[in-house]
């Protein structure tokens, strides 16, 4: 037996695990509330890490004028900037977004991602000069619920164990090592990007459908009267 709908409309902290018995017949928006000051001196002007859980939308199409876009970039170990319109939300990669309008709800529209899910290419640079963050890659989890980083049929090649998440609440990042850590039991939240490191060439990073839980831990934004579905 299927689920089927003509609109499906999902408020931020709220998760969805569709297994292919969903039909939309019109579109999916999901929303996300990332809360935040109005200026760089404001403790609370904290970025967020994002990804998307549909299949290609512009980012243009989702970030207001007043916000700051950046990716991470492995090889130079520094922060660009997303320009211009058709600069394309890749799904499984992460990005930082900061808006100077403090409080803003980002509205995601299109397909919903589903199926296993190659990240963003992973880059590892042994010649970059920190060597502290040679490696590290900002992906995205591409899903609209949790994905959690012990369960299920990921493809993991050259990589760290340990992952790490932005509390911007708590003004830090969260861990888990893949057995324990501060990172509640290695959930990342829906539409959360994360950091991973590479430690050897080629690395790669494939998300798995049967990685997916339900969560609605979303940091740094408290949304009551969480929702949880499944088809």
């Amino acid at each position: 037996a299927g689920a089927e709908c003509n609109d499906l409309s999902m408020e931020s902290s709220t998760s969805l695990i569709d297994n292919g018995f969903l039909t939309i017949y019109g579109g999916l928006t999901a929303e996300r509330l990332l809360t935040g000051g109005t200026t760089k001196d404001d403790p609370n002007a904290i970025y967020h890490l994002v990804s998307s859980p549909v299949q290609s939308i512009d980012g243009y199409d989702i970030f207001d004028s007043a916000t700051f876009v950046r990716v991470w970039i492995e090889s130079n170990q520094n922060w660009g900037n997303l320009v211009g319109p058709g600069s394309n939300l890749v799904p499984g990669r992460g990005y930082a977004s900061w808006s100077q309008a403090g409080d803003e709800t980002i509205s995601f529209f299109g397909s919903l991602n589903t199926g296993n899910i190659p990240s963003f290419p992973l880059y590892y640079t042994p010649t970059a000069p920190n060597a502290t963050l040679i490696g590290y890659n900002m992906v995205g989890n591409p899903y609209l619920s949790g994905i959690a980083w012990n369960q299920g049929s990921w493809t993991k090649n050259n990589l760290s164990g340990t992952i790490a998440v932005l509390d911007g609440a708590a003004g830090n990042y969260i861990y888990w090592d893949g057995a324990a850590g501060s990172l509640p039991g290695g959930v990342v939240p829906p539409m959360h990007g994360f950091w991973v490191q590479a430690v050897a060439a080629s690395p790669s990073l494939t998300f798995a459908n049967d990685s997916r839980v339900h969560s609605a831990d979303n940091f740094k934004e408290d949304v009551e009267n969480v929702l949880e579905l499944k088809a």
